[in-house]
């Protein structure tokens, strides 16, 4: 699955805000962004480098929040947001093995972006029969 539109922010070799803060301007939009790998891994079928597959604009309950405020919920991790945490830990994990996390972002408009992030991950479903693997609920 390429990534289409997408402009690459930066490769992390940490998550720290300060480094994320560089690309706040950018980021002060609601759009769709994705986690990346450096390198490509296998899956069910074929191989990615989509480590995760997220969206800022069409929160629950209107909560509408531009994807800088997403990203940071990711470098900081939250104990009071379960799948943020889980996010944060993964990524942390990686990274503690030397490997490099990839952002990418493309801004959508926040109407937009709900239906935007589904497309993606239907496609990579259909591709890969299983969605990215920081994609699940739990």
């Amino acid at each position: 699955m390429t990534q289409r539109g997408f402009k690459k922010l930066d490769t992390f070799r940490r998550l720290s805000t300060a480094d994320l803060n560089k690309y706040k301007t950018i980021l002060t939009k609601t759009g769709v962004y994705i986690f990346a790998a450096e390198r490509k891994f296998n899956r069910l079928n074929g191989k990615t480098d989509i480590l995760y597959i997220g969206q800022s604009g069409g929160a629950r309950h209107g909560k509408q929040r531009v994807a800088y405020l997403r990203m940071r919920d990711y470098f900081i991790g939250s104990e009071s947001a379960p799948q943020d945490n889980r996010i944060h830990n993964t990524l942390e994990g990686l990274l503690r093995q030397n490997k490099k996390i990839v952002l990418l972002f493309k801004g959508v408009n926040a109407k937009k972006c709900k239906a935007y992030e589904g497309e993606l991950l239907k496609k990579f479903g259909k591709e890969h029969l299983e969605l990215p693997p920081l994609n699940r609920q739990g």
